[in-house]
């Protein structure tokens, strides 16, 4: 899968970022980010702001793919509270989150 923005792209500084906190299956935290941009370029702008290959990218799993929202697993405690500092994550209640993702319709998943 090709991103509509590589992580290089300017595009990515202005990619507005929306995130919801949530619970694993076995109690761990996670992040769910979504973008009116797509989930695409969601991937694109927190690569481009964060290094996800070393660095808090070691305290995170990470699962995205195609027409899916990305969630970020916190593997360390802090991991996500950094992810959503560096990658300006703007972080919804859960009715903001459902509101938004309501309006923005389909759109979040490309």
């Amino acid at each position: 899968m090709v991103d509509a923005h590589p992580p290089s792209d300017p595009a990515n500084q202005d990619t507005q970022l929306f995130g919801l906190f949530g619970l694993t299956h076995g109690w761990g935290t996670l992040l769910t980010v979504m973008s009116p941009q797509g989930a695409g370029a969601a991937r694109a702008a927190i690569a481009a702001r964060v290094d996800l290959q070393g660095g808090l990218g070691q305290d995170l799993t990470i699962y995205a793919g195609a027409g899916r929202l990305p969630q970020y697993h916190e593997k360390r405690e802090g991991a996500l509270r950094r992810l959503v500092e560096d990658a300006r994550i703007v972080v919804l209640s859960r009715a903001d989150w459902h509101a938004r993702k309501q309006a923005l319709g389909d759109a979040i998943y490309g």
